[in-house]
């Protein structure tokens, strides 16, 4: 049942905003909805305790890579944890994402989230296109739509 109710509380956000957002990286880089119109985001909610979330980290990176030469997609990553918890864990196992500390509130009240890891694919306009549970669906759906120079397309599928 739990299972059932998270894919469609994911299904009930495609076609909808993404909430207003105002980010700081752990670089200090900050993201908007004002300064990533117009670029395709890729959100990953986690925290450093989730197995499931770090096992994902090296298909991620690698799928940071593969679109490193475009700067219309942004790969940011909201987490549960202390920037203090992060930096000493990032140590560790890197991940290519932007980092965001502190999300627990955006992520659990803005966001509905409380199974972990999450993944949106946000489009240009700020729409939800699509919502995962893990990263072989989220890459597979990124494979086939993100050359596509629209991906309001991929909300009819």
């Amino acid at each position: 049942k739990s299972l059932s109710r998270t894919f469609y509380d994911h299904l009930q956000m495609e076609g909808k905003h993404f909430p207003e957002f105002n980010f700081t990286d752990l670089n200090n880089v900050v993201y908007n909805n004002g300064n990533t119109k117009g670029k395709t985001m890729i959100l990953k909610c986690w925290f450093v305790n989730c197995k499931p979330c770090i096992v994902e980290f090296p298909e991620l990176n690698q799928l940071v890579d593969n679109y490193k030469d475009r700067n219309d997609i942004v790969f940011i990553g909201l987490t549960l944890d202390s920037k203090k918890a992060l930096k000493k864990f990032l140590l560790k196992k890197p991940t290519k994402y932007s980092t965001i500390a502190n999300q627990e509130t955006f992520i659990s009240q803005s966001l509905n989230v409380h199974q972990f890891p999450t993944h949106f694919v946000i489009n240009e306009d700020g729409i939800i296109v699509k919502v995962f549970d893990n990263s072989k669906s989220l890459i597979s759906f990124l494979t086939k739509n993100l050359n596509k120079k629209d991906l309001n397309n991929s909300l009819k599928k």
